[in-house]
């Protein structure tokens, strides 16, 4: 299942119907053909969960996808919607994930540059399949691999928001900001954070004029 976030925030599920994508390949052109068909809504949050590691680990998560589906869903959707926003999870410390393969993730992440990465640690779950691998990764490399993650993508995050600086066009307001301000959405449900105290709701006009790694500030202009 994928999601397109439209530019009210509603959330319009994608579902590709032959979830036995091994041995079907025209899977990825007609995903990326339904996105296209809804270019109204201009977010997609890729709900895939990164194989860390490669075969080995996805085998272990019991996971379907593989690493080369998911950089040519990536590759296709960002030919076809250029200024999409890109949203992926990811999860270190999975038993049995090795340093190779944690280098691995951190490529991936390098390589596909998605504008936002929640990162999980992977925790213990009594009476789980999980929880009785072997290999369980100490807590103390969990957290040190989320670390580098983290700074990882904050670099990637700010160079993704550069690319915002100097546009002009509409938001709409969605949320109360701290110090006298307003958080907005553009058609990309990129946040942008203007000064003062604005009706929710409401669309204005905008000019980025500062990136920083997880939201963008605007000026307003008529």
């Amino acid at each position: 299942v994928y999601e397109v976030v439209g530019h009210t925030g509603h959330i319009v599920p994608v579902y590709l119907l032959n979830t036995d994508i091994e041995g079907n390949e025209n899977w990825q052109k007609n995903f990326t053909k339904v996105l296209y068909d809804a270019t109204p809504f201009q977010r997609i949050c890729q709900e895939i969960i990164l194989g860390i590691g490669g075969v080995k680990i996805l085998e272990a998560m019991k996971r379907n996808d593989s690493i080369e589906q998911f950089t040519e869903i990536i590759t296709r959707i960002r030919k076809e919607v250029p200024n999409i926003s890109i949203s992926t999870d990811i999860i270190t410390g999975f038993p049995g994930e090795t340093k190779a393969q944690f280098n691995d993730s951190l490529s991936l992440i390098k390589k596909i540059k998605p504008d936002v990465l929640n990162i999980s640690r992977f925790v213990k779950r009594p009476d789980t399949p999980a929880s009785l691998l072997p290999e369980q990764i100490n807590g103390e490399i969990k957290k040190n691999r989320s670390r580098l993650l983290t700074e990882l993508h904050k670099n990637i995050a700010l160079e993704q928001n550069k690319k915002w600086l100097g546009w002009q066009g509409e938001i709409l307001l969605d949320e109360i900001g701290k110090n006298n301000t307003t958080i907005g959405r553009n058609f990309a449900y990129n946040p942008i954070i203007v000064q003062g105290s604005c009706e929710l709701g409401k669309k204005i006009k905008i000019k980025v004029i500062e990136a920083k790694p997880h939201f963008l500030i605007g000026k307003i202009i008529t």
